[in-house]
């Protein structure tokens, strides 16, 4: 077994070194930590990180709650927050009774605007590290309307209040 485990060493080595001497652009699979990529004659090396799991208690629901009664701008709307790494776990802010509730669905409501947000930023909003203005300025996010309407006063909600 610990032949083997040398062989498998010196093969990884040699097949990096000649990944490395070479030109080709590629991907070289480093272990199950580490890539490294060479696009352009480039190299970049990517180290995956551990994903935490992100938990939505109650006071956290709460606190959305707090911060979105003080809108007195009431519309028929929802504004849905997600993280990345579970997309189906949602927040959903009813701007019209300010409830805020977790749901776990696949589906976005009708009349709302749909957040995912990158796994570390939804982390520091959910924990009031930084507010949801501060998460869309750091642009780690992806945006949906429904139905695809801009509405200014919708976008003054989730920017001043969240």
């Amino acid at each position: 077994m610990n032949t083997q485990l040398n062989d498998n060493i010196h093969k990884k080595s040699r097949d990096l070194t000649i990944f490395l001497n070479s030109n080709d652009e590629g991907v070289f699979y480093a272990g199950h930590a580490s890539i490294l990529v060479r696009l352009n004659k480039k190299k970049l090396a990517k180290k995956n990180k551990k994903i935490k799991i992100i938990y939505i208690s109650e006071n956290k629901l709460r606190a959305i709650c707090k911060k979105i009664k003080k809108n007195k701008n009431k519309v028929d709307h929802n504004i849905v927050v997600s993280h990345e790494s579970k997309p189906d776990t949602k927040i959903i802010i009813n701007l019209m009774n300010d409830a805020v509730i977790q749901a776990k669905q696949t589906k976005i409501p009708e009349k709302c605007h749909y957040f995912i947000v990158e796994d570390n930023e939804f982390n520091l909003w959910l924990n009031n590290k930084i507010t949801f203005e501060e998460v869309l300025g750091t642009r780690r996010f992806r945006y949906n309307r429904n139905p695809n309407i801009y509405r200014v006063e919708i976008n003054q909600i989730y920017t001043n209040f969240l």
